[in-house]
């Protein structure tokens, strides 16, 4: 009798322990199911972001709350910034829960680098620059990603070899100098004349431009190309 009532304990013991187990596998089965709805969540709220549009990207969790519910309707809200560790803020409407997490945004994109270095006022040729790859919290947000965005610009200041060329580092080249002899023209409805002149100030394409005429009386006008100011005569 003493054998069975020891048999019949054993069993019991062992059924709650098997229930413990099931329950505690089904309870980490849902959190993980969770963890994995929480992570999707997260990922569509960055890609669908305008400032990380067309950029490689990787995030993760890095802090979660420990007491995060099992959540069927998750919704995340991102800072405006989303490079390097962030904190962002979780919602889950179903559950009347709220909490911040922080999570880590690597981001990879290209940038354009000086293949040498150039002293400031030189005009960047192709050979001068390469595209290479950098993560976006190395600093080089403002850096041009396309070669044909800079080939052609004067630096203006001077740049080692691996410099990225952002847009405070180069300006539109010159094609016309302080000093140089330029051909005026002055455009009208039906006619056009022109007259030379002397630059008083350097000017790129587009830019508006002083001329000092051989009368000596002073005209602007816009550099169009080299040695050529155009006035416009409505």
């Amino acid at each position: 009798m003493a054998k069975l009532t020891v048999s019949h304990s054993l069993t019991r013991a062992f059924s709650y322990l098997l229930v413990a187990t099931i329950a505690s596998s089904f309870k980490l089965a849902q959190a993980t199911a969770s963890d994995a709805i929480w992570q999707q969540v997260l990922e569509e709220a960055i890609r669908s972001n305008s400032s990380i549009s067309n950029v490689a990207y990787r995030a993760k969790f890095i802090h979660f709350p420990s007491k995060r519910p099992v959540c069927a309707d998750p919704t995340v809200t991102l800072p405006q910034r989303l490079i390097g560790t962030i904190y962002v803020q979780l919602r889950c409407p179903s559950m009347k829960w709220t909490g911040q997490a922080q999570v880590l945004v690597e981001t990879k994109r290209n940038f354009i680098a000086l293949t040498k270095s150039l002293q400031v006022g030189s005009v960047i040729e192709e050979g001068d620059v390469a595209i290479y790859e950098s993560d976006w919290g190395s600093g080089f947000e403002q850096a041009f990603d396309n070669v044909d965005q800079v080939v052609g610009k004067t630096l203006t200041r001077s740049l080692v070899a691996g410099a990225p060329l952002t847009l405070n580092s180069i300006r539109q080249t010159s094609v016309i100098r302080s000093g140089d002899r330029v051909r005026v023209l002055m455009v009208g409805k039906n006619f056009s004349v022109s007259g030379e002149g002397v630059a008083m100030s350097s000017a790129a394409a587009g830019d508006q431009v002083k001329v000092r005429m051989g009368s000596g009386q002073s005209v602007s006008g816009l550099a169009v190309r080299a040695g050529v100011v155009q006035i416009n005569i409505e």
